[in-house]
């Protein structure tokens, strides 16, 4: 069975490279191609190949966990004990390699906190195909993608700067003929093209919020206060108490 070395000094880019090459070892031993894989773990087949190929230094744990739990439950029998085994020893080293303040000494529950009480205190917001990862105070939760999670990212990596709606809009989705009650269509004009997109950006943030505090409360309450939405959106967190967020985005 592969196995995953990963010493203390390891770089965090080659140790997942390691793990990718792992993974495509195991995967290949079962028979599996990387379509059934990304099949059995609700991912797409361009990120089980980025992976497995160290193309992506900005996965996530969530998508480890996916592919770790897709290929050990292909392995029934003596061999899936030693999976289980061989994938909490690579979840260790993630959070070890993760340089959160827990360093090697702890790996966190599933709510993000560790054993000795010590929390992951990175604020993330990061996008692996069609799955968000969202930290925030020690809190990891996985959320669906959508337009609104999309502006919220673009807000964030942006911070404090003032964002035209219509650089959060792809021009096809408001760029829409106006047509009267004659059955004619006239061009739209600049200003029913803006408020289009203020008024589809709005509802989208909107609702992305909502479904973000449903799972992590506190952020929900904070991404409310912080962002402003209108023909100009920003995020703008409290001076006093300010957030610095890690976002990326990979298809």
């Amino acid at each position: 069975m592969p196995r995953y070395p990963t010493p203390e000094d390891t770089d965090w880019s080659a140790w997942l490279r390691r793990l990718g090459t792992s993974m495509r070892d195991l995967r290949e031993s079962l028979g599996l191609s990387q379509e059934e894989v990304a099949s059995r773990a609700g991912l797409s087949q361009g990120s089980v190949s980025r992976f497995e190929n160290g193309r992506n230094t900005h996965i996530g744990a969530l998508v480890v966990l996916k592919l770790g739990a897709a290929l050990v439950r292909q392995c029934d029998g003596p061999r899936e004990p030693l999976l289980r085994e061989a994938m909490t020893g690579v979840l260790d080293d993630f959070v070890r390699l993760s340089g959160g303040p827990c360093g090697d000494r702890d790996v966190p529950a599933t709510n993000g906190t560790a054993t000795n009480g010590c929390v992951d205190s990175r604020n993330l917001f990061s996008r692996e195909g069609e799955t968000w990862t969202v930290t925030h105070e020690g809190s990891i939760r996985p959320l669906r993608d959508n337009k609104g999670m999309r502006y919220i990212a673009h807000l964030l990596r942006n911070a404090g700067h003032d964002v035209h709606v219509l650089d959060l809009v792809s021009d096809g989705a408001v760029h829409r003929d106006a047509c009267n009650h004659d059955g004619g269509c006239a061009a739209p004009t600049p200003h029913r093209i803006t408020e289009r997109a203020r008024l589809s950006v709005t509802r989208a943030i909107r609702r992305a919020v909502f479904r973000i505090a449903s799972v992590q409360p506190a952020l929900g309450r904070h991404l409310h206060a912080a962002i402003r939405t209108g023909t100009h959106c920003a995020y703008w967190p409290d001076a006093q108490q300010p957030i610095a967020w890690e976002v990326a985005e990979t298809d």
